[in-house]
């Protein structure tokens, strides 16, 4: 079973890195920042299942951050330069479990710092594609004269 993690983990980790090269040129690449997302989850419950706890937690601070991310619509820079930093601690990971060694410690020192920079401002400003319909005035009249009626009871 770890034969087979170790495959599909390295197989993941290269659509990840190309991905996030992606990112880098273009934040707002939706289809990129969903495939890192697909691909992370992917190989954070594959972590889990082989053991890999440092792995998985890191791996779930990644991917909270690229979750606000798809809700933005666009990732900053420094997420992005924290998310390659995490693909080259999980190509390490790998490596060490092939060896049965313990993960590395730039694995379990990026975990807190991804989780702070989720929990921080959104990650990009959101793109505005669309254009917002303007409400009709007899719409906003009414629900100004349903208030005031309310109101009054």
């Amino acid at each position: 079973m770890l034969t087979l993690f170790l495959t599909e983990g390295r197989e993941l980790l290269n659509r990840v890195d190309a991905e996030l090269l992606v990112l880098e040129r273009t934040p707002d690449a939706r289809g990129a920042i969903d495939a890192v997302f697909r691909a992370m989850h992917s190989l954070k419950g594959m972590s889990a299942t082989v053991g890999l706890t440092e792995a998985a937690a890191a791996l779930h601070a990644g991917e909270t951050l690229l979750a606000g991310a798809r809700d933005v619509g666009a990732i900053a820079p420094t997420h992005v330069a924290a998310l390659l930093e995490l693909h080259d601690a999980m190509c390490g990971a790998l490596d060490a479990a092939g060896r049965s060694a313990p993960a590395p410690r730039s694995l379990c020192e990026l975990t807190p710092r991804l989780e702070g920079l989720a929990l921080r401002a959104p990650a990009a400003r959101p793109t505005r594609r669309y254009r917002r319909r303007p409400r009709s005035r007899r719409r906003v009249r009414r629900r100004c004269f349903l208030i005031g009626s309310l109101a009054q009871r």
